[in-house]
């Protein structure tokens, strides 16, 4: 059972490696992740303040990965976002999450920290660099056992505390899920990936139940997402 006083690591809820006595083959499995990643994460110059370590996840529009800002080595997520501009569906997707998370700022909520872009073959690639956390609570949920009632009550407190911030906000988040419920090993906990929020602010791409009096019944009667 997992404890609020003894949860410390998330090592030993992440995904293990062959055994020991498999190298050669745990060598050409780190070798092509790190080769994925380059492929995946090409920062070039406007992004050369920093060096993707390893990729640890995919959001509702973009893949994630750890880095590290060179100058100051504090290590980063940084979400990609591929062809960003490719249709006029996904650019305004794009700008929509990039215009929530410079509006908002929480304890409880990933923050933003810087934006950057490189050409594709298909649009601009759209790079966003977040805080860090070191796992999620889906890893808890189907990887520690059952949780105790303090430690789901502290999560609770934090996701609804959340909520209510970027509800009075005017925002819907409209994929709130366990693996988009970021946690640190100090229990801290943040909501991120705005991929698909909603904004109460109607503008002419935006239909007009978007507007805030219908964000009660869209999250309490209609499926959140």
């Amino acid at each position: 059972m997992v404890k609020l006083a003894e949860f410390k690591d998330f090592g030993a809820l992440k995904l293990r490696k062959m055994p020991a006595a498999a190298p050669a083959f745990n060598r050409i499995l780190d070798h092509l992740a790190r080769r994925q990643l380059l492929l995946d994460f090409q920062f070039g110059a406007a992004g050369s303040s920093y060096e993707a370590i390893r990729n640890i996840g995919a959001g509702a529009f973009g893949i994630v990965c750890e880095a590290v800002e060179a100058t100051s080595g504090t290590k980063v997520a940084i979400k990609k976002i591929g062809h960003a501009s490719a249709t006029p569906t996904l650019a305004r997707r794009t700008l929509r999450e990039i215009r929530v998370l410079r509006y908002i700022a929480h304890d409880n909520i990933v923050g933003l920290r810087d934006i950057f872009r490189t050409p594709g073959n298909l649009g601009l690639n759209v790079y966003l660099v977040m805080d860090l956390m070191e796992g999620n609570l889906h890893h808890i949920i189907y990887g520690g056992g059952p949780m105790e009632d303090d430690l789901i009550a502290h999560f609770l407190y934090q996701i609804l505390r959340g909520l209510r911030y970027i509800h009075t906000a005017g925002i819907a988040h409209r994929d709130l899920k366990p693996s988009n419920l970021l946690v640190n090993s100090d229990c801290h906990l943040r909501i991120a990936d705005f991929g698909m929020a909603k904004l109460a602010m109607k503008d002419h791409v935006e239909e007009a139940e978007e507007h805030c009096f219908y964000m009660t019944q869209h999250i309490a009667t209609l499926p959140y997402r």
